[in-house]
């Protein structure tokens, strides 16, 4: 669905529809890289200003030390 589609099945404001589009657009470009390290600094900065939290960052990023060390 198109934002404006959404709007008029849902009545939800344009302005916060449209922010939450683009918070989806950031975790798929973050879903692009191997490791947090990898990602550069405008896109890391750009999701801490979304509100992304750094575990949100690491996990999107690929970035599973955490999941490594539980299997060990």
């Amino acid at each position: 669905y198109t934002i404006d589609q959404i709007h008029d099945l849902t009545k939800i404001d344009k302005w916060f529809l449209q922010r939450l589009y683009k918070i989806v657009q950031t975790a798929n470009e973050l879903e692009s890289f191997n490791a947090i390290e990898d990602v550069d600094d405008d896109l890391f900065r750009l999701a801490k200003q979304q509100g992304f939290s750094d575990f949100q960052l690491a996990r999107l990023a690929g970035d599973n030390a955490e999941e490594e060390e539980a299997l060990i």
